[in-house]
């Protein structure tokens, strides 16, 4: 999260360069002041005991605009990583999402009433590493006026016990990898190297599938 010379910023709602590990429902943004239950990366305008600001989410269908909408409600992820075990709404924007940078990994809930990833608005990915697990009951992805290619996969069947969920490239190489004991049957993965034309297999415990992204938001 940023701070500025220790002082807390009302209007500054981003991480940047710092670690963050959640549980319960993570991050949101409405206004309220929070030590992270509920919602875990919430954006009603959540102010944090570090007197930095975390904002974030709203349920909806995917891209869909919400009735609890707000567009005062921005959550933004610069860098650094966030660690996210929700019980709820994993990020949990009202408003908008933006992750430019840093690395995000999302535990969602092990149910189909809350998502992962959950905003009222929009959510834009231009950068970083992007890994959530969770419940395709309620899942959204990333918005199309997104710079970074991301992929939402849906699994045939819940996973079940301690699982690794695994993005390689086509030589092998290891690009995002998380392990969860949650279930889940939904997964969505974004990194640089995710690109539109080229062929990656995901790996989720025993079952792998190979995805090849035809624009940027799959």
């Amino acid at each position: 999260m940023n701070s500025k010379d220790n002082k807390s910023d009302p209007y500054d709602n981003s991480t940047n360069n710092s670690v963050v590990t959640m549980n319960a429902n993570a991050v949101t943004s409405e206004t309220q002041t929070s030590n992270s239950s509920d919602n875990a990366a919430s954006s009603k305008n959540t102010q944090f005991p570090d007197n930095k600001q975390m904002p974030g989410n709203a349920p909806g269908s995917i891209g869909g605009f919400d009735m609890d909408a707000d567009e005062s409600c921005v959550l933004t992820i610069n860098g650094g990583t966030v660690t996210i075990n929700a019980d709820g709404d994993g990020i949990d924007s009202n408003g908008y999402f933006y992750i430019n940078g840093g690395t995000v990994y999302v535990e969602g809930p092990e149910s189909n009433g809350n998502s992962a990833l959950d905003y009222g608005i929009s959510a834009t990915i231009t950068g970083g590493y992007f890994l959530s697990t969770g419940y395709s009951g309620m899942a959204q992805s990333f918005n199309s006026d997104s710079t970074q290619c991301s992929y939402m996969l849906t699994l045939s069947s819940n996973t079940s016990g301690t699982t690794t969920v695994t993005l390689t490239d086509a030589d092998g190489k290891v690009l995002l990898s998380h392990e969860t004991s949650k279930s889940y049957n939904s997964i969505i993965v974004s990194c640089p190297e995710l690109e539109v034309g080229s062929t990656y297999t995901l790996t989720a415990g025993d079952t792998s599938q190979s995805i090849t992204p035809t624009s940027t938001v799959n």
